[in-house]
């Protein structure tokens, strides 16, 4: 397991140096669920890294035209992981030209109760 949690956290600095300041027009963004273990409404207190585990929300942004995954982000679904994710995308994105962001209405429910000082 230590093999593939340092191979994943690899991968996440090679692609925060890679993917940065893309130029974009169209970017969909949507959530992912699945779980850890066990499904959250599984879990009791007793359980074995009772925090670790339930359910788990994959953030993902794609450029529509090139088909590039620009941002993810793998958390609970609340709204501090919503905006991790948005800022993540903000860093992948250039800030030279606007694009439209497409996105079902359950991310803009997750993040509708983020506080002012949170701006992206």
């Amino acid at each position: 397991m230590h093999t593939l949690v340092v191979a994943g956290e690899k991968c996440q600095r090679l692609m925060a140096a890679r993917i940065a300041n893309v130029r974009v027009k169209d970017v969909q963004a949507d959530e992912i669920w699945t779980y850890v273990k066990k499904k959250e409404s599984r879990r009791v207190l007793g359980d074995k890294d009772y925090h670790d585990i339930g359910d788990a929300w994959c953030f993902i942004a794609i450029e529509w035209n090139i088909k590039l995954v620009l941002a993810y982000h793998l958390d609970r679904r609340n709204t501090m992981a919503a905006w991790r994710f948005m800022r993540k995308l903000a860093a992948a994105t250039s800030n030279e030209q606007r694009f439209q962001l497409t996105t079902d209405d359950s991310l803009r429910t997750t993040m509708r109760w983020a506080p002012n000082w949170m701006s992206v």
